[in-house]
């Protein structure tokens, strides 16, 4: 990564590149992902990391809203191999398991993981080997839970 910036503010949260090399983008509060949000996302992403299979830790905010067209351009988006959604509520589970299935409906190559404590998301996106496009990994978030701590590190 070539004078990759320690972090980078858009209008929907903070992204910033850790030692460990994965991305994590730490959502506000209320904020509407649309189309020219993901834009701006996709674009702080590559600037922190031009690999082609970045590593991002998403880190929910309360509560989630992602237009169609968000999530359709964030799931032909090249240049990400794994993305760890962290969430706070059982809400954003539901929220990111329709995501998962229209990524599927996408055929992403982007293997997608949900979870509820960041060191979970953490060990799962380090893991290895990535797999192969049009396949995907999915996360395990257990069934009636109402909101999760989640745990900074």
């Amino acid at each position: 990564m070539s004078n990759t910036p320690p972090a980078i503010t858009c209008s929907t949260g903070h992204l910033h590149r850790a030692e460990n090399g994965l991305i994590y983008y730490e959502k506000l509060d209320n904020a509407i992902t649309d189309r020219e949000a993901i834009l701006e996302v996709l674009e702080a992403i590559y600037e922190l990391d031009d690999s082609g299979s970045a590593r991002i830790v998403v880190i929910q905010g309360q509560p989630v809203s992602y237009s169609f067209d968000a999530k359709q351009l964030f799931f032909a988006a090249p240049g990400i191999a794994k993305v760890a959604s962290v969430c706070r509520t059982a809400n954003q589970e539901e929220v990111f398991n329709l995501m998962q299935k229209i990524g599927r409906l996408f055929k992403s190559p982007i293997e997608i993981g949900v979870f509820r404590f960041v060191d979970e998301a953490e060990r799962w996106i380090q893991s290895e080997p990535l797999l192969s496009a049009g396949q995907q990994q999915y996360g395990f978030f257990p069934d009636g839970v109402d909101r999760f701590d989640v745990g900074y590190q």
